[in-house]
């Protein structure tokens, strides 16, 4: 017997210049994390390769299982973002959204800051695209 588990979680995606902005509302399961990676490799698929940033603004309550955590590492890992901005303004879970998002970024060696506000995180990431 196999159960399969809706999506818990949303987001919404758009392509700005060479950033892919995305929104996202946790808490998340594997099932919405397998939504995300394909959203987000089609949508890099638009964008400069040599050149681009992830501007992640996440919303409510932001965690996830470590299966979760560790397949967005794997997906991350095969990415080349120039740098990902994490936008913490709309986030209730700052604390662990940090640590975990922190942990996947430092561990991919991707160049990852974190902001209280999307105008400076948006200034931060136009200066490391530039």
């Amino acid at each position: 017997m196999e159960i399969i588990n809706d999506p818990h979680g949303h987001c919404t995606m758009e392509i700005q210049g060479n950033k892919v902005v995305v929104n996202a509302t946790g808490p998340w399961n594997i099932e919405f994390t397998d939504v995300l990676h394909r959203l987000l490799a089609e949508n890099v698929a638009k964008v400069a390769h040599d050149k681009y940033g992830i501007f992640l603004s996440i919303h409510g309550e932001a965690v996830a299982g470590e299966d979760v955590v560790q397949a967005h590492q794997n997906f991350v890992q095969h990415g080349n973002a120039t740098a990902v901005a994490v936008i913490l303004e709309h986030c209730e879970t700052t604390a662990i959204s940090r640590m975990l998002f922190g942990r996947v970024y430092s561990a991919c060696n991707i160049n990852h800051a974190f902001f209280d506000t999307e105008k400076e995180g948006m200034k931060w990431l136009d200066e490391q695209l530039a």
